[in-house]
C-alpha cells in the first residue's frame, strides 16, 4: 500500500514505521512473515503488553468471551498465542458437564507452549496441555462440521480476508455451533481523543520504560485502527451463513465481542449425525 504525500501525517507515519508490512494492504506472504517476526520478538512481554493496551481490563474481557461459549465441544481457541484466553475457556470447560476438549492453534506455533504451561498449572488434561497446532486462521486443519465452538481474542485485526475467514469458521463448525470473537476497536467521538493520546503519546513511552519494543507496540496500536467498520464485519458473518449475529460493546466501545451461530441442521441430515472431530492434515499445519 503506497500512502500518498497528501495523506494525513498519522497515516504517513504508520506507513513508514517498522511493522507496517504486517498491516492490511500488503501482500499476505509479506504480512504473514512480518506478523511471525513481531510476535516472536515480543513473546516474553506480550501478556504485559495486553494489560497496558487494555488499561488492565483484558482479563475481564476474556472471561466475558469464555462465558459466551455455550455449545458442546470440541472447542477451538483460535490464534491462542500465549494462552490467556484459553485459561478462561478452560475454567469454563471445567464447569461444563460435557467436559469438551479444548484445542489451540496459532499462526506462530512457538507461542503455544507458553499457554500449555499455564493450562498445566490449572491441572489441564493431556488434550489441553498439548502444544497445539500451527495454522492460518482462515485455513484450518479440521474436517467440515467438526467443532462445537470457536473463540478468539485480540487477533481478528490480523486477518487476511474477513469474508473468507468467516466462511472457514462456518465450514468447521457443527450445526448449532457458536463463535465468540473478542478484539479492540478505535472508539469514535470524545473517547477517541483520549485513546489517540493514550495510544500514540503515553503507551510508546511506557513500552520503553518497561523494556518493551516501541515499534511492535506502535504496530499493535495501528492494527486496531485498521479494523473495518462494524457493519462490514456483521454483514460478512451473515453472508457466510451465520445467524444470531451480534456485536456487543465493552468499555466505551473500545472493545467488541462478535457473536454468531451456525444454524442447526435439519433432523436426519448428514451433518446432524456427525459425531466427532476429524483433523485434516494436522501434521502439515501452516505457521
Amino acid at each position: 500500500m503506497v500512502v500518498p504525500e497528501t495523506a494525513p501525517f498519522e497515516e504517513r507515519e504508520t506507513a513508514d514505521r517498522t511493522g507496517s508490512a504486517a498491516l492490511p494492504g500488503r501482500p499476505w506472504e509479506r504480512r504473514r512473515g512480518e506478523l511471525t517476526r513481531i510476535f516472536t520478538r515480543i513473546e516474553s512481554h506480550y501478556d504485559r503488553l495486553n494489560r497496558i493496551l487494555s488499561l488492565g481490563l483484558d482479563r475481564g474481557w476474556r472471561e466475558w468471551t469464555a462465558r459466551s461459549m455455550d455449545a458442546p465441544g470440541p472447542w477451538l481457541d483460535l490464534a491462542s498465542g500465549t494462552g490467556d484466553l484459553a485459561v478462561h475457556v478452560f475454567r469454563r470447560r471445567d464447569r461444563a458437564r460435557s467436559q469438551p476438549i479444548l484445542i489451540r492453534s496459532d499462526l506462530v506455533p512457538t507461542l503455544l507452549p507458553v499457554g500449555a504451561r499455564k493450562l498445566a498449572r490449572l491441572g489441564g488434561s493431556p488434550e489441553s496441555e498439548a502444544p497445539g497446532l500451527g495454522c492460518e486462521m482462515d485455513h484450518l486443519p479440521f474436517a467440515t462440521a467438526s467443532l462445537g465452538g470457536i473463540c478468539q481474542g485480540f487477533a481478528l485485526r490480523h486477518c487476511r480476508d474477513y469474508p473468507g475467514f468467516f466462511r472457514e469458521l462456518f465450514r468447521v463448525l457443527r450445526p448449532g455451533g457458536c463463535i465468540a470473537i473478542l478484539d479492540m476497536r478505535y472508539p469514535a467521538g470524545r473517547v477517541a481523543g483520549f485513546y489517540r493520546f493514550y495510544f500514540r503519546a503515553v503507551l510508546p513511552r511506557i513500552a520503553v520504560l518497561l523494556g518493551g519494543d516501541r515499534d511492535a507496540y506502535r504496530f499493535l496500536v495501528d492494527s486496531v485502527r485498521s479494523m473495518p467498520p462494524e457493519s462490514t464485519l456483521l454483514d460478512a458473518l451473515r453472508d457466510a451463513g451465520f445467524t444470531d449475529v451480534a456485536s456487543r460493546p465493552g468499555f466505551l466501545g473500545s472493545v467488541r465481542l462478535l457473536l454468531a451461530r451456525r444454524p442447526a441442521a435439519l433432523a436426519g441430515s448428514a451433518e446432524a449425525a456427525y459425531s466427532g472431530p476429524s483433523p485434516r492434515n494436522v501434521s502439515k499445519g501452516e505457521g
